[in-house]
């Protein structure tokens, strides 16, 4: 069900990424890019100055991201001097404002117009229906930001599929997978892996009740599904 990417990394990867070279299909640049018309105006408070553009082999800018300045986390003190994963955020809570600006295709190779579109975290049904579709089970999913009107996490993952199905124009949500990867430093980092993932890699600020902390996060913007 679930599927494409932005990762949030924290663990351990068991694949070793390289560093993307200029000469690559696919890079990124930072950049300060006003928040696009829209998006709901306490959404988009909540987003840092900086985004991250990801370009083409010519230079295009494809998709650009903001992310939040801080995402609040249901870790308590110890587990986030652990080190922070996944699971200590609260499924559906808002990620990141991501604009498309050509039609693109999602991780399940959904059909996605270009626009505005929030990305909320997801985990993927542990069920017959997703066994062996994607190789971890977190995501993002992408709702239109006119669908999206409140920063909250939402009261349930359901409620989170189900206005998804806006991105997509179908029964299923518009996903983009989260792998597990390395720190990328200090600034956002576009890695490969195998069977032609481009992973976008962040440190993203989290709040554990007054304590700050971080998690790194590893988008998958560009790769598909091999199972659908």
């Amino acid at each position: 069900m679930l599927r494409n990417a932005l990762a949030v990394v924290v663990a351990v990867g068991l694949l070793t990424p390289m560093a993307v070279r200029a000469a690559d299909k696919f890079t990124i640049k930072e950049a300060e890019t006003a928040v696009p018309e829209g998006v709901n105006k306490a959404i988009a408070e909540l987003l840092a100055a900086k985004t991250v553009q990801l370009l083409d082999d010519k230079g295009a800018v494809m998709y650009e991201l903001w992310f939040r300045k801080e995402i609040p986390s249901t870790a308590n003190e110890q587990q986030a001097k652990s080190g922070l994963t996944y699971s200590e955020i609260q499924e559906t809570s808002l990620v990141a404002v991501m604009k498309l600006y050509r039609p693109t295709t999602d991780y399940r190779k959904n059909k996605i117009k270009e626009g505005v579109y929030t990305l909320r975290l997801a985990t993927q049904p542990s069920d017959g229906d997703h066994m062996g579709t994607a190789p971890h089970p977190n995501f993002c999913l992408m709702i239109p930001v006119a669908d999206d009107k409140k920063p909250d996490a939402l009261a349930e993952a359901k409620a989170l599929h189900e206005l998804s199905t806006k991105s997509t124009g179908s029964s299923h949500p518009g996903v983009w997978l989260l792998f597990p990867g390395k720190d990328p430093g200090n600034a956002p980092k576009l890695v490969t892996l195998p069977d032609n993932h481009w992973v976008l890699m962040w440190k993203q600020d989290v709040k554990v009740k007054e304590m700050k902390a971080s998690l790194i996060f590893g988008l998958c913007l560009v790769g598909t599904s091999g199972a659908v």
